[in-house]
């Protein structure tokens, strides 16, 4: 408001000093021709003042902002010269409206002498041969909505930006975590009167590996159905919001039980074989065994792990781990019992090896085939007696004890025998390249395929294998713009990895910081349940839960109510209440809507009397036109048209001007007045908002003043004495 004061004082003191030093000949002369060009146009002083906007604009630009860091000092400072570009960002528009106001006047008077009636061409034919006086009028309405549109941008833009940070900072509509949240917690929440909606988040900083890469990321496992209800977000951040999010993270439901996830054993099995071919593996002279483990999901959903043996025994001896020999193909078996019947029936998801650090297992080749299911046909354990040896082929569902002889086989239920339908996948590696599984034409032991496993990568510390995946494979992501939509990576989790994809790209997600640590979102029901899945794997819990609240719940007593429920250490922020305080912060522009209406008010009131003085200035000088226009006849209506035509197309063509300047330009600064204290980038960055009503008071406002001055004009003008003027000549 004192900017545009000064400014507007400044060309009405420049404009009274230039008439001052004109003698009465000089003053006739200019008033029967006035100049068309004013001083600033005639010597090119506008393109000046564009070029010097331009210069610092772009310096602006270069740093980011209006600050600078010190080379010797510690922190930022306002570089002085870079302010003062708004400033003149105002002057080029004023100097840049003085030249193109007479052009555009002298455009209407041209369309008005052929088209308008008399009192119409009357105004504009005034206008275009003197636009400099009116030019000066149309200055000082450009900046005064210039200022008035950037305030009510400013003002809330700065506002808003302060809540939405801290939303950001909370993430859910209220958050609770702490180690004090048990497994039960989020059923327990559910519970407390008022919340309406829970997402359980686990929050971990976890190695990504990608080739000969491995960088630490920031990774947010979460619940995506109610992701919509729970969290903060803004529609920038993601094209087509949460819901979107939510359906990239789990594009079908997930099954309420995982049955059906693996191969279906019988539920009378007692024993589990699988015939392998290991061949690959006897030339390397390994010095320790070779281990194949199988691991079973049972009725109860939990994941057990057997041992089946070393694959590397040649079943050679009674007290081998291969149970029968056809070729190079080797049956080695588990037991099942030991589970019991409570866990039946059960289904199996995983095979995989594993061996000796020093075994320097640096690649190979083993062949599955004919995983098979025996019974308790014949004993407790569906084994033979001891002593006892077979003749010729097994009934179904016996198992040898011991090494059978040439050409007799054991019988039983074939569970699997790789012929395609099972999405087998290998367990994901931490090495540079990945396992392979494909099925093997070349030499199955029955039916035609089997299963070839393959690696590059040495197996030394872990597992390595095939498994069937419980959901989606890889899992999808959402990532940071740091990731590549497409792009396939691996999360170090123990001696294994979870393979993930990203199918989409946020610019931010609350509660993370985009510009300090890549991070990815991935559904957390399709991360635990696949790290359920593996070998030995640690599964850790979620350690927030993002709470929605109803609108007319009492959110004090939500608060009680959850540290009754769940008793342990916890800490409960809520987004209402953080984003409140942060909102009427004075420092931040809380609490200002006062102040800016007061500054509009000013700015109106002076307004309102530079357009009234001009208006009976404008009469005076002008007087001897309106005169003569009386004496030809004009009416006092046709006379309060030309007066309001003259007036109001000032005034709409330099309120438009400077609504647009305020507004645009506005922006642009608004954007790099956005800044931390230490002078980063604040997360998330400042969306801009305009308060229409107090936009739209600024407008009206300025567009009463110039109508009220036509009143003002209209009296002036029916106080004229037309005799008297026409005598005196002047």
């Amino acid at each position: 408001g004192a900017l545009g004061g000064v400014m507007a004082l400044m060309v009405l003191l420049f404009t009274a000093v230039g008439r001052a030093k004109m003698g009465t000949l000089e003053s006739l002369i200019s008033r029967t021709r006035p100049p068309s060009v004013p001083f600033l146009h005639r010597y090119y002083l506008d393109i000046l003042a564009v070029a010097a906007v331009a210069l610092i604009w772009f310096q602006v630009r270069g740093r980011d902002g209006f600050v600078a860091e010190g080379l010797a000092s510690q922190g930022v400072n306002v570089d002085p010269t870079l302010v003062l570009g708004p400033v003149l960002g105002l002057f080029a528009a004023a100097v840049l409206l003085l030249r193109v106001l007479p052009l555009l006047v002298g455009l209407l008077a041209w369309a008005g002498t052929r088209v308008g009636a008399a009192w119409f061409q009357f105004s504009l034919l005034r206008l275009a041969r003197d636009p400099i006086p009116h030019g000066s009028l149309a200055v000082i309405l450009m900046l005064a909505a210039a200022l008035g549109v950037f305030g009510a941008t400013f003002q809330s833009s700065l506002s808003q930006a302060q809540s939405d940070q801290a939303r950001y900072s909370v993430g859910g509509n209220m958050v609770v975590r702490g180690p004090g949240l048990p497994e039960n917690a989020p059923r327990s929440l559910e519970k407390v009167t008022g919340v309406t909606a829970v997402t359980a988040v686990l929050r971990d900083s976890v190695t990504v590996l990608e080739g000969l890469t491995t960088e630490s990321v920031d990774m947010l496992a979460l619940d995506p159905r109610s992701l919509a209800k729970t969290t903060w977000f803004r529609d920038d951040f993601f094209p087509g919001g949460l819901p979107a999010i939510s359906r990239l993270l789990r594009p079908r439901p997930f099954a309420t039980s995982l049955s059906g996830t693996g191969i279906p054993l019988p539920e009378d099995s007692t024993a589990l074989g699988v015939w392998v071919d290991s061949s690959a593996l006897l030339g390397k002279n390994l010095q320790f065994d070779v281990n194949m483990w199988a691991r079973v999901l049972t009725a109860t959903g939990f994941y057990r792990t057997f041992p089946m043996g070393n694959i590397l025994d040649q079943g050679n001896t009674d007290s081998g781990d291969a149970k029968a020999v056809e070729g190079r193909w080797k049956l080695f078996t588990g037991d099942l019992s030991v589970f019991g019947q409570a866990s039946q029936p059960l289904e199996l998801v995983s095979l995989f090896f594993s061996t000796a650090p020093s075994n320097r297992l640096s690649d190979g080749v083993i062949l599955l085939d004919d995983v098979t299911a025996f019974s308790s046909a014949t004993g407790p354990r569906g084994v033979l007696p001891a002593g006892v040896l077979p003749t010729g082929v097994l009934p179904a569902g016996v198992l040898p004890t011991g090494v059978l002889p040439t050409g007799v086989l054991p019988a039983g239920v074939l569970i699997e025998g790789f012929e395609g339908q099972a999405p087998w996948q290998p367990l994901a590696n931490q090495g540079l390249a990945p396992d392979t599984t494909q099925t093997s034409r070349d030499s199955p032991r029955s039916g035609g395929s089997g299963l070839r496993f393959a690696w590059t990568e040495p197996i030394s510390n872990g597992q390595r294998g095939i498994h069937l995946p419980p959901g989606q494979f890889p899992l999808p992501a959402i990532g940071s713009p740091d990731f590549q939509v497409g792009q396939q990576v691996r999360v170090r989790l123990g001696h294994l990895a979870v393979p993930v994809e990203i199918v989409g790209i946020t610019s931010h997600f609350p509660t993370l910081k985009p510009d300090r640590k890549a991070f990815f979102i991935t559904d957390l029901t399709g991360y635990q349940e696949y790290a359920r899945s593996l070998p030995f794997a640690v599964i850790e819990e979620p350690n927030e839960m993002w709470l929605a609240v109803d609108e007319d719940a009492d959110r004090e007593g939500v608060i009680v109510q959850i540290d009754e429920v769940i008793t342990g250490l916890i800490s409960v922020r809520d987004a209402e209440a953080v984003a409140s305080l942060a909102k009427r912060n004075p420092l931040a522009g809380g609490g200002w809507n006062g102040l800016t209406i007061f500054s509009m008010i000013a700015i109106g009131i002076a307004v309102l009397l530079t357009l009234t003085v001009h208006a009976l200035v404008s009469i005076k000088m002008g007087r001897m036109d309106l005169a003569v226009a009386r004496a030809l006849g004009f009416s006092r209506r046709q006379f309060f048209l030309s007066l309001a035509t003259e007036r109001m197309i000032i005034a709409v063509l330099a309120i438009a001007a400077g609504a647009a300047m305020g507004y645009w330009p506005g922006l642009e600064i608004l954007e790099l007045m956005d800044l931390t204290p230490q002078g980063d980038a604040p997360v998330p960055p400042l969306l801009p908002s305009v308060q229409g009503w107090l936009m739209a008071g600024v407008l009206a406002g300025l567009l009463a003043a110039a109508a009220l001055s036509v009143a003002f004009a209209v009296v002036a003008t029916r106080r004229l004495n037309t005799a008297e003027v026409l005598r005196g000549g002047i």
